[in-house]
């Protein structure tokens, strides 16, 4: 999949919130994963800076994900 999503733990994201690139698969193996009825929710977009802007509003602290990196700039396909 194509995008980012971020990913902050219910009710309020006041903690951590973690952005991943959508292939990540840390958000991307929907066999072990409940989106809904978890503990954490997710907001998605196919843009970065879209992304920011979002969670931007959320009260938590913004971290980039240590396996996919997406604040680093994506390879040439």
């Amino acid at each position: 999949p194509e995008g980012f999503v971020a990913q902050a733990y219910k009710p309020d994201a006041a903690g951590i919130i973690t952005i991943h690139r959508a292939d990540c698969p840390d958000v991307s193996v929907p066999h072990e994963q409940d989106y809904t009825q978890g503990t954490t929710f997710m907001a998605f977009a196919l843009s970065l800076p879209v992304l920011q802007e979002c969670v931007m509003t959320w009260p938590g602290r913004v971290e980039y994900c240590r396996k996919c990196d997406p604040s680093k700039q994506q390879k040439a396909s």
